[in-house]
């Protein structure tokens, strides 16, 4: 995702019947640098290492998963 942009969450459809569904993302391996993650909800997705992080964009929005904080723009 070099440059890429991610928002929100995925647009996928809820199953009709029973709770929401929260999807756990696999983000292993993914490259994330320059990558915008401005309000993007990150919070369960799974195998997201802080130097993912780091080389993203983010803002005061973005919800990370536990254990991982936002870099803030230098």
């Amino acid at each position: 995702m070099r440059g890429g942009a991610v928002r929100g969450r995925a647009g996928r459809e809820q199953p009709r019947d029973g709770p929401p569904r929260r999807d756990r993302t696999n983000l292993s391996g993914a490259e994330l640098t320059g990558a915008d993650l401005s309000g993007a909800d990150l919070s369960t997705v799974e195998n997201l290492t802080q130097e993912q992080v780091s080389s993203a964009r983010t803002d005061r929005t973005t919800q990370l998963p536990p254990g991982l904080t936002r870099v803030s723009p230098a």
